[in-house]
């Protein structure tokens, strides 16, 4: 017998498993049937029986359709295989707010930031409108944009009152609960709430998404004395990323706002804590320019010593080679430093 789990893993991609529930390529069916707008959510449990819903519209002017369907057990002979199907017309205002959940979480978004760790339950989203196909996945929705929509689904079936059917509509698409909490706070527009909670998260995932997808997206929209605030709590949140190469990046993202804002002193305390010795080094030579700017030569040597002293520790041969010309650079200045101070000392002896 092949559990469900086990199906999963020998399917070369979720076709496989709509075929079994009846469904065919969401895109192929939307252009043979001249659909104007349609939706699919497809949930892939681990253990669970697979549950999907298609939403349709024919034409923008008439009203949508709706089917549900759920597979058997997965501890039936064949797994996943049409157990129900439920059609109904769906409600206009159950339409409305699941459009509205759509377009925000859905179509907004260019994409959604891709996840490493893919174990668990599978969600997939399929969207149709304009003539314009798009497909968004996450898995046990670590993703908060995905974790909204599938509730947002679930809501939307839940309208549907079906007599003498006790079926529990997708009972495992909760998603990261947190995470959902987070994603309310930066939809409040309350960032620093959002960082502060993304960092006790357990996730890093949910940390970089905050960091990168919501709140540095959208970075020229905030006045000048807001991303001073939020770059004091966005510096903490980041430094709770356990991965120093997903962590080291963004610091080095946090240093430039920083200089963009006048803020060297607090740029190069940012620096000097990047963990990863490559990007520090090209955060520190950016660093040196500024400096020399603003004609603070004294905290220039500093950061070459330093600079200097954090290359020796690259060994990626493609990260050497990257700052090779960099490396030389600062070690010319360096040497000129110290003949110039070595004649300065001789100078004053003789005086």
């Amino acid at each position: 017998m092949v559990t469900s789990w086990e199906y999963k893993q020998e399917s070369h991609n979720e076709q496989e498993y709509l075929n079994r529930l009846e469904e065919k390529s969401f895109e192929q069916w939307v252009e043979n049937n001249n659909i104007q707008e349609a939706y699919r959510f497809t949930y892939l449990p681990t253990f669970d029986p697979p549950e999907t819903i298609r939403i349709w519209c024919p034409t923008l002017e008439d009203p949508p359709q709706a089917v549900f369907k759920v597979g058997n057990e997965p501890d039936s002979v064949v797994p996943g295989l049409l157990a129900h199907e439920i059609p109904w017309s769906p409600s206009s205002l159950a339409w409305t707010l699941l459009k509205r959940s759509i377009e925000k979480n859905f179509w907004v978004p260019p994409t959604w930031k891709g996840e490493v760790n893919r174990d668990g339950s599978e969600w997939l989203f399929e969207g149709y409108r304009g003539q314009h196909y798009k497909q968004l996945k996450s898995w046990c929705g670590r993703n908060p944009y995905a974790t909204a929509l599938g509730q947002s689904f679930r809501a939307f079936v839940s309208d549907r009152a079906i007599d003498n059917d006790n079926f529990i509509f997708f009972r495992g698409v909760k998603g990261d609960r947190l995470g959902h909490i987070i994603y309310d706070y930066l939809e409040d527009h309350r960032y620093i709430q959002a960082l502060q909670l993304a960092e006790s998260h357990k996730s890093d995932y949910i940390k970089i998404w905050v960091l990168e997808d919501r709140i540095f997206d959208i970075w020229p929209e905030f006045a000048t004395n807001r991303q001073l605030e939020i770059l004091v709590q966005a510096t903490i949140t980041t430094h709770a990323i356990k991965s120093p190469l997903r962590k080291a990046p963004i610091l080095r993202d946090i240093c430039l706002k920083y200089v963009n804002v006048g803020q060297l002193n607090r740029a190069l305390q940012v620096a000097y804590s990047i963990p990863v010795p490559y990007y520090q080094a090209i955060t520190l030579d950016y660093l040196c320019s500024q400096y020399e700017i603003v004609d603070r030569t004294e905290i220039v040597a500093e950061i070459r010593s330093r600079l200097l002293q954090v290359a020796r520790h690259i060994e990626d041969k493609a990260q050497i080679n990257h700052l090779s010309n960099i490396l030389q650079k600062h070690t010319k200045l360096e040497r000129f430093d110290r003949k110039i101070s070595r004649l300065m000392t001789s100078w004053l002896s003789l005086k």
